[in-house]
């Protein structure tokens, strides 16, 4: 049984009013409600009593929020701006509701990743404390066929003279995608270091569906079609 109690689970929803690159990105109809709502379900939807969270300093993202039966935490303007970090949200949110109820473990959803599997949390919490981890980070596993540009040259992070099969890769050689899906720290981690992931960290594999984001209109596009399937 499970020692991490989901009323002392605080999940997080970080959504600005302000996105450049999709106007109101955030309350975009997405496989026909808003994308925003999606986090919240893949939260709710879990009946764990997990604390939901939507961080926003907009007033819409609020009011469709709080329908779908998130709390609302009004953001402050100055954590409110472009280049404002994510765990400056964490922060204030962790700070604003810890007298109000103990708090041991923040999860974050980011809303532009709204394909998770049922009871995503859960699996990522119980996987935490199986490895006694003090954070988690949900990964895609790549190809280990990877190539960069190392002073204009194209370079290959293999032995193109020798190429193993995919299978035989050494586990040393396996690489994996960070997503942004989704995020777990103690509490007292992300005051210590003010980052999302900090200490041992555990590395939560994802499906490639999971990893898709939302930050232009072709993305949008596609996840609004998956998901209305």
């Amino acid at each position: 049984m499970s020692i991490i109690s989901p009323s002392e689970v605080l999940v997080v929803i970080p959504a600005r009013g302000g996105s450049k690159g999709i106007p109101k990105k955030n309350i975009k109809s997405v496989g026909g409600i808003p994308l925003i709502a999606w986090s919240i379900r893949a939260s709710l939807d879990e009946n764990k009593g997990y604390r939901t969270v939507v961080s926003t300093d907009d007033s819409e993202i609020a009011e469709i929020s709080e329908s779908f039966g998130a709390e609302v935490l009004k953001r402050p303007p100055e954590i409110a701006g472009d280049d404002s970090p994510t765990e400056l949200t964490l922060i204030h949110a962790f700070e604003s509701l810890k007298n109000v109820t103990p708090i041991t473990h923040i999860v974050l959803l980011q809303p532009t990743s709204p394909i998770r599997r049922p009871n995503i949390i859960a699996s990522a919490l119980d996987q935490l404390e199986k490895e006694k981890a003090d954070s988690l980070v949900g990964v895609l596993e790549l190809s280990p066929f990877l190539w960069r540009v190392v002073n204009e040259v194209n370079t290959p992070s293999y032995k193109v003279a020798s190429r193993k099969m995919r299978q035989n890769f050494l586990e040393s050689e396996v690489v994996f995608l960070e997503t942004g899906n989704i995020y777990i720290t103690t509490s007292i981690g992300l005051i210590k270091s003010a980052c999302r992931v900090s200490g041992n960290i555990s590395l939560f594999k994802m499906t490639r569906f999971e990893s898709l984001e939302i930050d232009t209109h072709e993305e949008l596009e596609l996840i609004d079609v998956i998901l209305s399937k």
